[in-house]
This record gives structure tokens, sequence and C-alpha cells, in this order.
């Protein structure tokens, strides 16, 4: 469907823990229509080439273009994008920063429930100067200064926006990575002395879904990961490795984050191993 390439580098000290990693891509893409898995993170984006176009819940009737800069919050169902123009070939430039749901609070001052499966025009939500660090993305000569200027535009948000995230959800957050999402509540609640009603509250506010469901949102990202690893995967066996009680049991979580099984992902997902092809 066309060629691309990606460049991926880690932040720099100064942004370590709010920044996963800063990201690249650009080439000529046969550009159909993708359905994107959930990944696990928030996402800045500065695009330098052709509008792109995001479908909700993949109803072309109900289309969006997004021509310079987006934010998006957490996702737990797919994201749907395609084609802006008829062309089926188009180039494409996007250049953006991978970040934890947490740091749309930590680092922004955000409400991350307020993002959750939702893409938001920068501007709208920075303000006019997301523009001018538009200009310079594209003004800079290499893939190196693009990051820098990026770094540089979200240690100034840091600056100017960032609110102490609650230590109880951080530590919550950490638990449930460190588990792969094997976590129970009751154990996140008695380990940090808080009721569910509270921690509830603060993963509203700091990551956008509830506990139970960023831990089901987690087994999903190591499902991906396993599948990314091997290539005939038994699904019975991949279930117990995840911990969830049996392969039913995991190929319907898989499927309400993936719109597909996982059989089916495995068929027809793309090269980078993140989305699918769909047919409207």
């Amino acid at each position: 469907m066309g060629e691309w390439r990606v460049a991926e580098a880690d932040p720099p000290a100064s942004l370590a823990g709010d920044v996963l990693s800063f990201w690249e891509s650009g080439g000529q893409v046969g550009y159909g229509y993708e359905k994107m898995v959930p990944r696990g993170s928030a996402e800045i984006i500065f695009n330098l080439a052709g509008p792109q176009a995001m479908y909700v819940d993949g109803d072309l009737s109900n289309r969006r273009l997004f021509e310079r800069s987006w934010i998006t919050g957490l996702f737990d169902k797919p994201l749907f994008v395609g084609p802006a123009y008829d062309a089926a070939v188009s180039g494409t430039h996007l250049v953006g920063a991978s970040v934890p749901p947490s740091a749309l609070h930590s680092m922004f001052g955000f409400d991350a429930y307020e993002f959750r499966n939702r893409v938001f025009d920068a501007d709208a939500v920075f303000g006019a100067d997301v523009n001018r660090v538009w200009h310079e993305i594209g003004d800079a000569r290499s893939t190196r200064e693009r990051f820098a200027v990026l770094a540089d535009f979200l240690f100034r948000c840091k600056q100017r926006l960032s609110r102490p995230a609650p230590f109880s959800a951080l530590s919550a957050i950490r638990r449930t990575h460190l588990t792969g999402g094997q976590v129970t509540i009751t154990e996140l609640c008695d380990e940090l002395g808080v009721s569910r009603k509270h921690l509830g509250a603060l993963f509203k506010r700091t990551v956008g879904v509830t506990p139970k469901a960023f831990g089901r949102l987690t087994r999903f990202r190591r499902a991906m990961m396993a599948l990314e690893t091997r290539h005939s995967p038994e699904f019975a066996q991949m279930a117990l490795e995840l911990g969830f009680s049996d392969q039913a049991h995991f190929i319907s979580d898989f499927s309400t984050f993936a719109g597909e099984t996982p059989a089916q992902f495995l068929r027809s997902r793309s090269a980078d191993g993140e989305s699918v092809l769909y047919e409207p």
C-alpha cells in the first residue's frame, strides 16, 4: 500500500516520565481506510503534509479533517482513519510525541476524561502558539531538529500548565503496568489505603478511564506485544499467560479493543502492526 519511513527517539531528561517517545513517519502511502487499535497512550501530532481524515466509529458520513496539529486522549476503542481526498496515493509526513495518559493532567493540567476517545485540533487546546511551533517544525532541516522543536514546546507547556499528579493514581498506574493488568482493584485500594470510589475518581481525572478499564487495556497492549513476536500463536496458552480465565474471555476482550478477533487481526494487520485495513 505504499512506502514510508519511521524514526523514533527517547525524550530528553527534562521530559523523562512525561513523554514516552518522539516519532516521525512519512512517505507515499496508498491510502485505504484503516482501523487503528488503542495504543495505550495519548498523542500530540504535527502534520507536515496533506489533511488527515478521521471517521467517528467508521461512519463515512461523520468525517473530521485535521490539518496542522492535533492531540488525542487515551482510546479504549478503535480509531478510524481514511483518505482526505479521492487520490489513491498521498504523501504523509507526521511528527509526534506519545505521552502517558496521565501526562495530560500532570504536564498540561487537563482533565484526562475530557480527552477519552477524542481528537482535538491542537490550537483549540493550546492556543495560537502551537501554530508557530508547526512552522518551526516544518522549517527544521532534520528529524533531530524537529524532535528538538517539539521537545522545547512540550517543556514550555510543562512549565506553564503542569499540575502535580496524585501520588495514589501514579502508584496504581505503575502497579497495573508491573502486573500486566492483573492486579485487582481491591488489592490496589488496600495497598494505597483508599476507597474504590476515591481511586475511581483519581483515575477518571488523571487517566481518563476507570482502574478496571485501564487494567483491561494494559492486558490488551501486552497481547499486542505477544502477537508481534509469535508467528503462530496458541490463543489458549496466550490467554493463560496474560491472566485471562479462558480463551473465550481473551478473545472477547481483545475484540472489544481492536474491533477484530485476534485471528482476524493477524490476517489483516498493517505493516506497523497497529492497524487493519477495513471496508467502510
